[in-house]
């Protein structure tokens, strides 16, 4: 899994995606931006010694609560598609009207 980050000025078919995500919570997107991951973290020197050498090879981190060791900063939404994936059916929720 990977952190999912919108820049300030995405272009694209935004708000076809809040209206779909409004709607049903989830949507299949193709997006494209930058990735970012495997960047080695950047330790504040004025850090004690056994703490800076806690971080030395470490990787940055992403995300809510830094749980990713990856991110897509999203420039622009290609594609956004209404599907019916079959959730609904198999936790009792009714599906989405189209």
């Amino acid at each position: 899994m990977i952190a999912v980050s919108f820049g300030a000025k995405v272009s694209g078919r935004v708000a076809t995606l809040h209206r779909l995500v409004k709607r049903k919570r989830h949507a299949p997107v193709t997006v494209e931006g930058t990735m970012h991951g495997g960047e080695p973290m950047q330790v504040d020197p004025r850090l004690p010694d056994w703490l800076k050498d806690r971080f030395k090879g470490s990787s940055q981190r992403y995300g809510h609560l830094n749980s990713f060791e990856m991110m897509i900063e999203v420039t622009r939404v290609l594609s956004v598609k209404d599907e019916d994936d079959g959730l609904a059916a198999k936790v009792g929720i009714a599906p989405s009207p189209k």
